[in-house]
């Protein structure tokens, strides 16, 4: 991965973490503070421009050797995010990458598959949707606690669960063997756990969760970037 664009990541990963905190501290004092949305905003708009900027190294190095000056200039790179496949060409050829499914079958079907029309990925309309607004409006709702607990290893592998899963005896999550009551891994060499708890804050107009839509964000991108790195 790009040493600028994991840089990048990092950052988003730490403006969540800020983000938390306003939120607790806003549903504490019943308001909504300008913090807490110019961080939900900033979260999303840098994973948008960091998803940019990926599809921007593929362009630098696969499609540029291979345009006219005429063509780079007329480029306008970004990644993809189309409603339904038919339309992907087209978006496509507005970054004058053309006939991608014969000179990188690969890539064009890695794109294929991480497109929001895929159930495993339509968090990227509402990425793509509240990224690109102005100004964000959120609504908060009464505190409800939602429990989500991660547990990752020293090889950057991570596996994580929400509070309504429920693990009986035998049951190992990366070689850490599972404690039924507690419901936690028992201490294990290499292997670490944490619980992170979420507080609700909705967008205005729709359901969905500003921290479960950051996190999402940052999360599922991170994989995404590091697969699309793999292919070129």
């Amino acid at each position: 991965m790009n040493i600028d664009i994991k840089s990048q990541l990092e950052r988003a990963k730490e403006l969540k973490k800020e983000l938390e905190k306003s939120c607790n501290k806003d549903l504490k004092s019943k308001t909504i503070s300008n913090k807490t949305r110019n961080l939900a905003q900033e979260i999303l708009i840098k994973i948008r421009s960091i998803l940019d900027q990926t599809m921007y190294q593929f362009f630098k190095k696969e499609i540029i050797p291979i345009l006219s000056q005429d063509e780079i200039k007329k480029a306008r790179v970004y990644f993809p995010l189309v409603s339904k496949k038919e339309n992907l060409t087209s978006a496509l050829g507005r970054s004058m990458i053309k006939s991608l499914d014969k000179t990188h079958p690969k890539i064009y079907s890695f794109l294929v598959s991480v497109q929001p029309y895929n159930k495993d990925y339509s968090w990227l309309n509402n990425l793509s949707k509240y990224a690109n607004e102005k100004h964000i409006r959120l609504t908060p709702q009464k505190r409800t606690e939602i429990k989500r607990t991660i547990v990752t290893n020293n090889k950057g592998g991570s596996v994580s669960w929400g509070q309504g899963v429920r693990f009986g005896k035998g049951v190992s999550i990366m070689g850490a063997p599972v404690n039924p009551v507690t419901q936690n891994i028992e201490p294990t060499p290499n292997v670490e756990s944490k619980t992170e708890v979420w507080v609700s804050f909705l967008f205005s107009d729709s359901n969905v969760n500003v921290l479960w839509l950051c996190n999402k964000s940052i999360e599922e991108s991170e994989k995404l970037i590091k697969e699309f790195f793999s292919l070129f």
